[in-house]
């Protein structure tokens, strides 16, 4: 049972359209400081733009990551969340 075949739901369906129309506009040139690899700007951005969009789109307020490597997950992730914020403190 666990191994079946499964169609996404729509609620996905819904959210990965959102999330990839969103993460065109994604903007991650500030992460360039801290000396990131090309690829994060390249679309899709390995995933980077992704995740910034996924929290976009769900207005995160508070997210958890468990780091693998270089820190540009969180990075991503924080610039997403940050430029929120900053712009509710405006």
């Amino acid at each position: 049972m666990d191994d079946s075949p499964r169609a996404p739901t729509e609620r996905l369906v819904d959210l990965a359209e959102s999330v990839i129309h969103l993460a065109r506009n994604v903007d991650l040139r500030g992460l360039d400081e801290r000396k990131v690899p090309e690829l994060v700007h390249l679309w899709p951005g390995e995933h980077y733009q992704l995740l910034a969009a996924i929290l976009r789109h769900l207005k995160a307020k508070t997210v958890v990551e468990v780091g693998t490597f270089t820190g540009l997950s969180a990075l991503a992730m924080l610039s997403e969340t940050a430029a929120r914020w900053q712009a509710r403190d405006v």
